[in-house]
């Protein structure tokens, strides 16, 4: 090594050791920030600091979109999904059961609230012949109170908390 050949070549080594710690991070910090206009993927899962997944994006078994959004412990909170003969909205409670479901068919729609169990206490629906109906249910009673109506009219059903028709209210 000649003389002051070092001064040239310990010093290139220190440029390219710094670099070689900062440049990478330089690298991903701007690809951080960069903007995309368009995304394609089959499934994008989303996962937080500790690896646990909180969002799904992905398709369902008949080729139809669905999203999940899960809590920090994995627990689903809601998924939303389609098929061929309408959609779905879920929303899940603290026991992992239903809270919430409101759903689209072909035919109809549902909207249901749940007791904290998963079991309906609220049910609002419109079925294949266009008949509309409400329960409202009490203590897991089915259809506490049942308010319908349709192309004959419309009732209301009050039941006893065996499930037992006490009152009912026709318009026939």
């Amino acid at each position: 090594m000649f003389k002051y050949e070092r001064f040239i070549i310990y010093p290139l080594f220190l440029l390219l050791l710094i670099y070689g710690f900062i440049g990478d991070s330089v690298i991903q910090a701007r690809q951080e920030t960069e903007i995309f206009d368009r995304i394609e993927t089959k499934e994008l899962i989303i996962k937080n600091k500790k690896g646990i997944e909180v969002v799904h994006i992905g398709t369902g078994p008949e080729d139809s979109g669905g999203i999940a959004i899960y809590n920090q412990n994995g627990g689903a909170e809601l998924v939303m999904t389609s098929s061929k003969t309408g959609g779905r909205i879920v929303t899940f409670n603290k026991n992992n059961g239903v809270g919430i479901a409101i759903i689209s068919t072909e035919d109809g729609g549902e909207i249901q609230i749940n007791h904290k169990e998963g079991i309906i206490g609220i049910n609002i629906l419109v079925d294949e012949d266009g008949s509309k109906i409400a329960t409202i249910d009490k203590n897991n009673v089915i259809g506490t109170v049942m308010a319908t109506v349709n192309s004959m009219g419309g009732g209301l059903v009050v039941y006893d908390e065996k499930g037992k028709n006490q009152r009912l209210y026709s318009s026939r």
